[in-house]
């Protein structure tokens, strides 16, 4: 079972499908895919003659490479960041922006409320694969997408983002009333509703006519409308 400590009734693991990428301060439109964050340690074994069993240790670590996908459109960050690994057509000294090529990103992953609940920090990428268009098909009828492969040297978690107090509807009412209680009496009357076929009583209709008589003409003939029916030809006093 899921252990949330701040919403002990929560049970259910986060989903995978409320997430955003930010790089260079600021989110990126419309990224619809982000490949798994996903790290391997070899493992070392090296033989001795006594005992006969292989004994292992851990051995150098790698980070697999990052996928990033999105629709095409006209924003151009995902391009943007491939030149400066290689822009074709810069000649020579201008080939590679070898001053930040490099980026860090971070993958924010929310819940179904739209509450931060996880942070990853990935450090020192570079775009090694871009595709800008995908194939074409006149008989298709699927999203064109575009996509960029990440290389970097390493993800860890923001320990600053914590489990946030997910909201109730019911509480978010109490707290715009104070303590929860009615506010000058407006919610110690509960309201009816009428069936449409129920007619009037006789209090009710001496009610509107006491009511909208004083008012514009449009109030006094809608008060007449409802009044004559039953009481004949009446004038206000």
């Amino acid at each position: 079972m899921a252990k949330f400590s701040v919403n002990a009734n929560r049970f259910d693991p986060y989903k995978n499908f409320k997430f955003r990428v930010k790089w260079d301060g600021r989110y990126v439109a419309g990224v619809s895919k982000v490949s798994a964050l996903k790290r391997t340690t070899t493992g070392r074994a090296p033989r001795r003659g006594d005992p006969s069993t292989v004994r292992k240790s851990p051995g150098q670590t790698k980070f697999d490479p990052i996928t990033l996908e999105r629709g095409v459109t006209h924003d151009i960050e995902f391009e943007a960041w491939a030149n400066k690994v290689w822009n074709f057509g810069s000649g020579l000294g201008a080939e590679v922006s070898l001053k930040d090529f490099r980026k860090d990103i971070i993958i924010e992953v929310y819940n179904e409320a739209g509450q931060l609940v996880l942070a990853y920090k990935v450090y020192r990428c570079w775009v090694s694969e871009f595709t800008a268009l995908p194939e074409l098909d006149a008989s298709a009828n699927a999203v064109a997408i575009q996509s960029i492969v990440l290389q970097h040297e390493g993800w860890e978690r923001d320990y600053d983002v914590t489990e946030p107090s997910e909201p109730s509807l019911q509480n978010r009412r109490s707290a715009q009333s104070g303590d929860g209680k009615p506010e000058d009496g407006k919610n110690d009357r509960k309201e009816t509703r009428r069936g449409p076929m129920q007619p009037l009583s006789f209090a009710e209709l001496l009610t509107v006519w006491e009511e909208n008589w004083r008012r514009p003409p449009l109030w006094q003939g809608l008060a007449l409308d409802l009044v004559q029916p039953r009481f004949g030809n009446v004038q206000p006093a």
